[in-house]
């Protein structure tokens, strides 16, 4: 999907929300007028919130205030679950998108 953005400047693998959807950057996407690829598919790897232990299958929502991916549902966008467990230490983990 080609996403055209309107707000902060985008790198590739960062989340992006597009209406009840979330995506992944495939490049970097300027900000306000630029236009990249966006993947709402398949298994990524993704920022994930800081001091959250993730188990695999267990639900993940998009946090798009603080830009990452997280277990806490509340005011946060589903986006998929989680593919692969991943330690509270870790700042990146694999997410399938929703489809």
């Amino acid at each position: 999907m080609i996403y055209q953005n309107a707000g902060a400047a985008l790198t590739a693998g960062s989340g992006v929300k597009i209406g009840l959807r979330i995506g992944v950057c495939l490049v970097d996407i300027p900000a306000t007028t630029g236009t990249g690829a966006v993947m709402v598919e398949g298994v990524h790897k993704v920022v994930k919130a800081a001091s959250q232990a993730w188990t695999q299958g267990a639900l993940v929502y998009w946090d798009d205030t603080a830009k990452n991916f997280t277990t806490t549902s509340s005011g946060n966008t589903l986006a998929g679950y989680i593919f692969e467990p991943a330690q509270s230490a870790d700042t990146v983990g694999y997410v399938k998108l929703n489809q």
